[in-house]
């Protein structure tokens, strides 16, 4: 991944920036950045909006922290995140017939659509 890392950082920004338009999951106060439900080390869902939790910089520090805990209320989108994480990128990229440069081009332009709305 390390030939993708401008496209990374890219991506990784434009998440924020999306973030940055919302309603803290935990508060409703503007968010502030987003927290990633799954780790960003999983990169099959590292850009994917669903796996965003809009947060405020306090919020997301003491989740991090261990001193603040949420839970993914709609139980689909929960499932949804487990599968895709359990699924991971190399098999997704296999069923969908995608090479690296493809999904890091799919996972811009759905995010950037986000963004125009």
């Amino acid at each position: 991944m390390k030939r993708y890392a401008a496209k990374i950082r890219e991506l990784d920004a434009l998440v924020q920036k999306w973030a940055c338009r919302q309603r803290s999951y935990i508060s409703g106060y503007p968010a502030q950045c987003g927290h990633h439900y799954i780790g960003r080390s999983d990169m099959l869902l590292r850009w994917d909006l669903r796996n965003i939790i809009p947060l405020t910089f306090d919020e997301h520090r003491l989740v991090h922290d261990g001193m603040l805990q949420f839970e993914i209320l709609n139980p689909f989108r929960k499932q949804f995140l487990l599968n895709q994480k359990n699924k991971g990128l190399k098999t997704y990229l296999l069923e969908e017939a995608l090479t690296v440069e493809e999904f890091l081009k799919q996972s811009r332009q759905k995010i950037v659509k986000e963004l125009e709305q």
